[in-house]
């Protein structure tokens, strides 16, 4: 065997260094392409909430859990403006700090996105400018908060409640319905003008916490106690409407946050609503707290708290609909602002309510009692009569036995004391009875 030279030897070394550095390369480039592999969750941004686009198991659902799997994988979440408000997309931890941030969109149909590693520390996404009802969980890896670890064992809070929670240091576990069983945080389904029961029990180690539902600026619509006693409880009754969109802890709603989905109810629309009115009173109005709106007729359509023209001893009906869900009655008053008839209390939105009264010089306003300084209106009756002075009767005289002095009784034209009557005859009746009574002094003498 010849020997190779020096030379050639370190040129094959150096050029298996080459190549084993190729080869390495290539399976750093090949690995690195396989890192490289992004999840991508599409999102449509609308007021009422996100909507989930891609994947599949997210399509069509409102404020979607993203779950990613891989702990430290790549992910991206695009999302479009659906709108034409301003939206903007952060991913928060569990004490509610901003881990990621997108651009802003206020054109509809304009789209933006964030890219990022996913961590177990990530809990929620929501828009900035429509926290409470553009919320959304992420759950990282094996983070399901699907029950196993969670007592959710309250049988009284499953019998007699339609919505139930106990509270955890992960949020709240939904307790009831079984849909929500186990669940943390989990959105919740409710339909408009209904009366839902609500409990809360406690079970972190914390006394600051009381479930709150609440509308998108945080406000509380309705809201039981605290609890701050292990195994206490506290219970609320409301009537869901459009305004309520999220629950909360009002003093932790950065971990306690859960969304609310309030749906139309089933039966008569607004309109239908509207129109029924219209069929049976005179005059139909919107009850907003803002002031009276006026439906119909036409004459009064647009107008707020419009004055309704009536005639005096006619019967006139008011018909109006709830706009707002805000609790509203209507009432006539006078011009002292003393009430002739009211309504009850209308708490429940869309609901509609009548009043009939008979229009005269006291019926001068109508009002809502609860808002009386803006739901306020007047009423201007026309027709009065103007009072006049009563005749008053001619005296009559009494009936007398005297003769009738207007009757001339016949006289002498001769003898004693003619001469005095000639000279007072021009004096009439009373100078006619004068003389009667002289003529008969002279008959005595």
């Amino acid at each position: 065997m010849s020997e190779v030279p020096e030379s050639s030897r370190r040129r094959f070394v150096q050029y298996l260094g080459v190549a084993g550095a190729g080869l390495g390369m290539s399976g750093a480039m090949g690995s690195a392409a396989a890192q490289e592999t992004v999840q991508t969750f599409k999102l449509s941004g609308v007021r009422s909430g996100w909507e989930g686009l891609e994947p599949e198991s997210i399509a069509g659902t409102q404020n979607p859990t993203l779950e990613m799997s891989e702990v430290g994988g790549q992910y991206k979440i695009e999302w479009e403006n659906g709108d034409g408000l301003t939206h903007n997309l952060v991913i928060i931890n569990g004490d509610g700090d901003v881990l990621h941030r997108s651009d802003t969109v206020s054109t509809e149909g304009d789209s933006t996105s964030i890219e990022f590693t996913a961590t177990e520390e990530m809990a929620e996404y929501y828009c900035e400018p429509h926290p409470s009802a553009m919320r959304g969980q992420i759950v990282v890896g094996d983070q399901s908060g699907g029950g196993g670890d969670y007592n959710t064992d309250y049988p009284d809070i499953k019998s007699d409640y339609d919505f139930g929670f106990v509270t955890h240091a992960d949020g709240f576990v939904g307790i009831t319905p079984s849909d929500i069983e186990g669940q943390v945080n989990p959105e919740i389904t409710m339909t408009a003008n209904q009366e839902y029961d609500a409990a809360l029990v406690y079970g972190a180690e914390r006394d600051d916490l009381n479930l709150a539902f609440v509308d998108d600026n945080d406000e509380a619509v309705a809201a039981t106690g605290y609890v701050n006693d292990h195994g206490t409880e506290s219970d609320v009754t409301f009537t869901a409407t459009s305004e309520i969109s999220a629950y909360i802890a009002e003093d932790a709603s950065d971990t306690y946050r859960g969304p609310v989905t309030v749906e139309e109810a089933e039966g008569p629309s607004r309109e239908e609503q509207i129109a029924s009115l219209e069929e049976e009173a005179d005059f139909v109005l919107d009850g907003i707290t803002e002031g009276w709106g006026g439906l119909a007729p036409s004459s009064i359509e647009g107008t707020t708290n419009p004055t309704l023209e009536v005639e005096a001893g006619q019967e006139y009906t008011i018909g109006w609909i709830n706009a707002d869900g805000v609790p509203h009655n209507i009432a006539i008053w006078n011009d002292s602002d003393e009430s002739l008839q009211s309504t009850e209390n209308v708490t429940t939105q869309n609901q509609t309510q009548t009043m009939t009264f008979t229009a005269s010089a006291e019926t001068t306003q109508y009002v809502c009692e609860v808002h009386p300084t803006t739901m306020i209106g007047e009423i201007n009756v026309t027709g009065l009569s103007t009072e006049t002075a009563e005749p008053t009767e001619e005296p009559t005289e009494e009936p007398t036995d005297e003769p009738d002095d207007s009757t001339e009784e016949p006289t002498e034209t001769s003898g004693p004391g003619f001469g005095g009557l000639s000279a007072i005859a021009g004096l009439g009746a009373a100078g006619a009875a004068a003389a009667r009574r002289m003529s008969g002094s002279d008959d005595e003498e």
